[in-house]
């Protein structure tokens, strides 16, 4: 590849969004959060192994009676969201968690990093309502 000796137009958008080939008969749902998965296809989160989080769900998505990529699902990516996530109830949050790392439990819920397996981190917890209902301050990994 050679330097460049002259402009090149380049395509630019936020990045707090973006969108993903969904995993055939899947349902995502409006606020899911949302991986993709070993196969590189999106699908309600869970903490599983070789899954990367890549958003919340900005809407509802049907992909039950698809094949691998036939819908395609839009995520927020970056950005406070909330109140969508709820922690483990064995173990609520508290103020006191505010500014920790929330890793994905599942498709709704978000832990502290001793209640995850595979520590697949989500963001920070942003603000705390209550003891199961938060604001994440969603990073772009």
């Amino acid at each position: 590849m050679s330097k460049l000796k002259e402009n090149k137009e380049i395509s630019w958008r936020p990045g707090d969004a973006s969108s993903y080939p969904m995993k055939a008969g899947t349902i995502i749902y409006k606020g899911s959060l949302v991986t993709i998965d070993e196969s590189g296809y999106a699908v309600p989160a869970d903490d599983a192994e070789n899954h990367k989080f890549v958003g919340v769900a900005q809407h509802k998505c049907d992909n039950n009676d698809g094949n691998d990529g036939d819908m395609i699902i839009k995520t927020i990516k970056r950005g406070i969201v909330g109140p969508i996530c709820f922690s483990a109830p064995h173990i609520p949050f508290g103020q006191v968690d505010v500014g920790k790392k929330i890793y994905i439990s599942d498709s709704a819920t978000v832990s502290l990093k001793h209640q995850s397996n595979f520590e697949i981190l989500a963001g920070v917890l942003d603000i705390f309502i209550s003891k199961s209902e938060i604001y994440i301050n969603l990073f772009d990994f």
